[in-house]
């Protein structure tokens, strides 16, 4: 029986895995808007936080606020408020392409013998009286392909509701933004990663994103 053995290439996974990991200049956006609405940083937002926010949260949550501050946002009481803005910091799972090798156990060529072979055919000196040799099996066969491989990475949402909407007890999306972070959001790279984001506030856009610094 033919047995196949699935084998990642450990050098090339390892490329892999640093080369996701390192520092870029850009970053993938997804931006969606709701085509009823209009809303900007001259609108009214109130910031809608977590019932039980993780300590990442608390982190995103401090960033957001000095970012919308910086950007000029008008951030208001929830009883003002036309809008309400939740944020989190959000998992996913990433699909790469890596080459994997199946390997064929080795077996014997059909058109050899596999019993004992007669002692007129041993090689001279190289199996002592008495010993049995068989035939040796032929190579094993090897074949690559690739495979999908699926990798935890992280990012950050953005969720903007129409207070009306949430008022009359249905809750429209008027915009939600997203933006990847990488196998983990750290705090040192929110502030970054959420200016970029806010630069596509009420927009639609997806593609990858120069970083605002």
């Amino acid at each position: 029986m033919i047995k196949r053995l699935f084998v990642l290439f450990p050098s090339l996974l390892v490329i892999a895995v640093v080369s996701m990991g390192c520092a870029s200049h850009k970053a993938y956006v997804l931006a969606r808007r709701d085509g009823s609405y209009s809303p900007s940083p001259a609108s009214k937002i109130a910031i809608v936080n977590n019932l039980k926010p993780r300590p990442e949260d608390q982190t995103l949550c401090v960033a957001l606020m000095a970012e919308l501050k910086q950007q000029g946002f008008r951030i208001v009481s929830q009883e003002e408020a036309e809008f309400t803005l939740s944020y989190w910091i959000e998992d996913n799972w990433h699909e790469r392409k890596v080459p994997v090798r199946t390997y064929d156990s080795p077996g014997y060529d059909p058109r050899f013998s596999p019993g004992p072979m007669p002692s007129s055919q041993l090689y001279a000196g190289g199996t002592p009286p008495g010993a049995i040799a068989y035939q040796s099996p032929t190579a094993g066969r090897v074949t690559e392909t690739m495979v999908d491989d699926p990798v935890a990475v992280q990012g950050i949402r953005l969720k903007l509701h129409s207070r009306d909407s949430a008022r009359a007890g249905r809750l429209e999306t008027a915009w939600e933004g997203y933006i990847d972070g990488g196998f983990k959001v750290v705090p040192e790279r929110e502030p970054i990663l959420l200016r970029t984001l806010l630069t596509y506030f009420g927009k639609d856009y997806t593609g990858r994103a120069r970083l605002v610094k």
